[in-house]
């Protein structure tokens, strides 16, 4: 009886205990109101008190801007596989170290410069780290899955640690201290580099990647792009506000979309982009460039910035048939011809800017540009060139380009421009680069033929007061000179002067000037 009596209270005993750790591993963990709205958002429970249970079924968590958090809390989810911790002011990585399932971790916009806790978070494929205090990368070098690296805006000094991460297919690391890029070859995979705001100055360990096909280098030291002549896979290219000398080497990239360069060293010669024929967006800024001929035969250009060089004409961009939708010629010194006649006909087509160039833009033109190009071996006749126009309401047109490329041999003018205003009271005749008014407003010449006339015959023209002139209306008369050719005025072929008669060719081409006087 008295051993039955013991039993009964050692079980009893037995089972108390058990009931009371029971009831203890049921006892809610006590979270911060950070971490509590942060789990009820990732589990879509309202309320304040979760399981512990609850906490590790939890693989993804976030915490942006949150203030000091208490990352010891952290041990309740040892399943997390994304963890954003964004703008925190954490500084000690330690209570992360336990997380070794994290798969993505954002620790952006904090205060680390340790990041030795990182070392046993081998299962990490993404990790950013952007704006914080790290100038020693070598902890991250056995994470070996990493496929994509940030470390923009901090104080790293050199990639060399890096050079383990095989797997690494992504790397921003925009705005630090990096002078070299030693250790980047070793990255085969790489297709996304990123280091603009760097002190750069070789990209001679760039040579091997053969598979990236997006580089941004922006403002750095950069002036020979040779090392990258070899990788053709490259869809996108920015190296603004670097003293780049010559796009030469990147004449064979031609998957290039995307092309960004602005240089005060460059030599302005374009040429080599003229097989990038799968320019999409091309931006040549402050690069002393004036010749864009070599872009008439870009097609797929869409997106065109060209502000702040030396390009007087325009005209190449008249005749392109690519689909621009916008074109950027802010301070450029536009010649009259190029403010007039072309920017009015690529507005028709596309948005153009040219606030801030080089000129006051003014002119009445507002619709329909025609343009008339043929070889140049081809001369025609005024009449041959009437007959185009035979159908046409010239009043319902405010420009008629007429190519220097047939139509006329004068020496002096480069081509000719005939403008006709709505009112059809002005004619503007002129070379490529100097443009001359030769109309007036009480005497309008009225018709292509006065006009040819007039210029074939050399002399001056008096513009009467009220003329408009480059969209000013003059108070008194202007009186302008058109000079002859050094062999006399040029010759148009028509029934005066048969096809088979030789038309004079002067033997230098000399520029067109006018010279007025009041």
């Amino acid at each position: 009886m008295h051993s039955r009596t013991i039993a009964t209270m050692i079980l009893v005993t037995l089972s108390g205990i058990a009931s009371h750790s029971q009831a203890v591993d049921h006892d809610p963990p006590e979270l911060s109101d950070v971490f509590v709205r942060a789990v009820g958002n990732q589990l879509g429970i309202e309320g304040n008190v979760f399981t512990e249970e609850q906490l590790s079924s939890v693989t993804e968590l976030e915490i942006k801007y949150a203030g000091r958090i208490d990352l010891t809390q952290l041990a309740h989810f040892p399943k997390l596989q994304k963890l954003v911790l964004r703008g925190n002011f954490i500084s000690d990585l330690t209570p992360l170290s336990t997380l070794v399932h994290l798969k993505y971790l954002n620790l952006s916009d904090n205060r680390i410069s340790d990041l030795t806790p990182l070392k046993s978070l081998t299962a990490l494929t993404y990790l950013n780290l952007n704006t914080n205090l790290i100038v020693d990368c070598s902890p991250l070098a056995g994470l070996s899955k990493l496929r994509a690296l940030r470390l923009n805006a901090n104080a790293t000094e050199e990639l060399t640690p890096l050079s383990t991460l095989s797997r690494l297919e992504s790397l921003h690391a925009d705005e630090n201290r990096i002078t070299q890029l030693e250790g980047i070859q070793a990255l085969g995979q790489l297709k996304d580099l990123r280091v603009s705001r760097n002190g750069i100055v070789d990209l001679a360990p760039m040579s091997t990647l053969v598979d990236l096909t997006e580089f941004s280098a922006d403002q750095n030291r950069i002036e020979n792009l040779v090392p990258l002549e070899g990788l053709t896979n490259l869809k996108s290219l920015s190296v603004r506000q670097n003293p780049v000398r010559s796009v030469a080497p990147l004449k064979n990239l031609t998957r290039l979309a995307k092309l960004s360069l602005e240089s005060s060293r460059f030599d302005g010669d374009l040429a080599h982009l003229n097989r990038l024929t799968n320019l999409a967006e091309l931006t040549m800024a402050k690069s002393h460039v004036r010749n864009i001929e070599p872009l008439r035969g870009l097609q797929k250009l869409a997106r065109l910035n060209l502000r702040y060089n030396d390009i007087e004409d325009i005209h190449p961009l008249i005749q392109s048939r690519a689909p621009f939708k916008t074109i950027n010629l802010d301070g450029n010194p536009l010649g009259t011809l190029a403010r007039t006649v072309h920017v009015q006909a690529l507005r028709r087509k596309t948005k153009v800017t040219i606030s801030g160039s080089l000129f006051a833009s003014s002119t009445a033109l507002h619709t329909n540009f025609i343009d008339i190009d043929q070889n140049h071996d081809d001369l025609l006749s005024y009449k041959e060139v009437q007959s185009r126009f035979a159908k046409l309401d010239l009043k319902e047109f405010d420009a008629i380009d007429v190519n220097r490329d047939w139509a006329i041999s004068l020496d002096e003018l480069a081509n000719l421009i005939v403008i006709f205003s709505n009112s059809m009271d002005l004619v503007w005749v002129g070379g490529k680069e100097s443009p001359t008014a030769l109309g007036t407003k009480d005497s309008p010449f009225g018709s292509l033929e006065k006009a040819v006339d007039a210029v074939k015959q050399g002399g001056t023209i008096i513009l009467a007061p009220g003329t408009t002139l480059t969209g000013k209306t003059l108070s008194e008369p202007m009186t302008l000179t058109v000079p002859k050719g050094p062999k006399g005025p040029g010759r148009i072929v028509g029934a005066n002067n048969p096809p088979d008669t030789p038309t004079p060719v002067p033997e230098k081409k000399s520029t067109t000037k006018t010279s007025p006087r009041n």
